[in-house]
């Protein structure tokens, strides 16, 4: 028998309404780029329904327990950039990515996950080498709540 979960009506967990589970954000737009250690800003062209963007430690926040599609799309600006999706503030396995040692500016990177996520827990984005392009025209990062964990 699945679980409720308290204080949620289950209509909403009906086929074809989980997009009320959502959030994303861009990077804010600067003339310099993020650094290896920074942790990617989500401070532009905020959507948020059913979870939190805590701005100012710069990480989206789980408020209901499920599984949820996380991803990221940026630029790398040097050779070797890499940005990790991070939850609780350890890398995901497999979430990471970086670009050719070869290219020097403006090489598109992405990577995305599965996760399960409980209530309170958190994902941000860090640069983890090279340097990453900050622009909201370029860069956004992602969460969907495709089931609730039961």
């Amino acid at each position: 028998m699945p679980r409720l979960i308290s204080g949620v009506n289950p209509s909403s967990y009906a086929a074809g309404s989980m997009r009320e589970f959502v959030v994303m954000a861009g990077a804010s737009t600067q003339s310099t780029g993020l650094t290896t250690g920074d942790i990617i800003t989500l401070d532009t062209n905020i959507i948020s329904r059913n979870m939190s963007v805590d701005q100012a430690n710069e990480r989206f926040v789980a408020l209901f327990p499920g599984f949820y599609f996380v991803g990221a799309h940026h630029l790398g600006e040097s050779p070797g950039s890499q940005f990790h999706i991070r939850k609780n503030g350890n890398t995901i396995s497999g979430a990471y990515v970086q670009t050719n040692a070869t290219v020097t500016s403006n090489d598109n990177l992405s990577a995305q996950r599965l996760i399960g996520l409980e209530v309170g827990d958190y994902i941000d984005f860090r640069v983890n080498g090279g340097e990453i392009h900050e622009n909201a025209n370029f860069n956004f990062m992602w969460a969907y709540m495709i089931s609730p964990l039961v």
